[in-house]
Parts: structure tokens; sequence; C-alpha cells
């Protein structure tokens, strides 16, 4: 007989177990092979949302420079006309003239009132 060695209780033992253990062997492969899709996934995951997400920046980052460039634009337009009064101010041996005509459309800019009223007492002693 070809399958004589079965006929043995102790063999029937000794097939039960190592077809026990290929099965817990291929389970633990297809666990990790599952795991390891699961992983990749999730990988494939934060890199797409890190890509999104500098693609968003990069929007942001485009509108941001030209509301600035246009706030640039903005202010060398109202400069130039300072600059122009400024720069024909009469040359004299100080700097008079010009830091006071400077200083009046800086006032102008920030709302101020009249000519600066110079120094002033310290407020515990108006």
């Amino acid at each position: 007989m070809m399958f004589a060695f079965l006929s043995k209780p102790a063999t029937w033992i000794v097939v039960v177990l190592a077809v026990v253990a290929l099965l817990t062997f291929g389970f633990i492969q297809v666990r990790a092979a599952w795991r390891a899709e699961g992983e990749a996934k999730a990988d494939a995951a934060a890199k797409q949302a890190i890509i999104d997400q500098k693609a968003k920046d990069a929007t942001l980052s485009a509108q941001l420079i030209n509301q600035l460039q246009s706030q640039i634009q903005t202010l060398a337009a109202n400069a130039a006309p300072v600059r122009e009064e400024i720069k024909y101010v009469p040359v004299t041996k100080g700097c008079g003239p010009a830091v006071n005509r400077a200083a009046g459309w800086v006032r102008d800019a920030l709302g101020g009132g009249g000519p600066a009223a110079g120094p002033q007492p310290a407020p515990a002693m108006r």
C-alpha cells in the first residue's frame, strides 16, 4: 500500500499540524499584504494632500503678491508728487525747508493737523 504510513494516528497529527501551519503562514502573509496595501494607500493619500495644499498655497501666494503689488503701485503713485515737491525745495546749508516739507506731507498723509507744536512739557506738568 502506498499510503500505509497514514494508518498510524501520530502521522495524522503531524499531517494536521503541517496543514494548520501552512494555513497560518498563508493567513499571516495575506494579512501582511493587506496592511502593506493599506499603508501604500495612506501614503498616496498623504502625498496627494501635500500636492493639493502646495497648489492652494501657490494660488494664495499669487493672489497676495498681486494685492501687495497693487498697493505698492498705489503708494508709488502717491509718493511721486511728494518726491518731486521735496526735490525742488530751495537749497540751503541746513536741511530745514526739505525736512519741514517732508514732515508736512507725513502729517497730511497720517491725518494730522497743522504744523508741529514743538516740544511739549510732560503730561504731569500740564
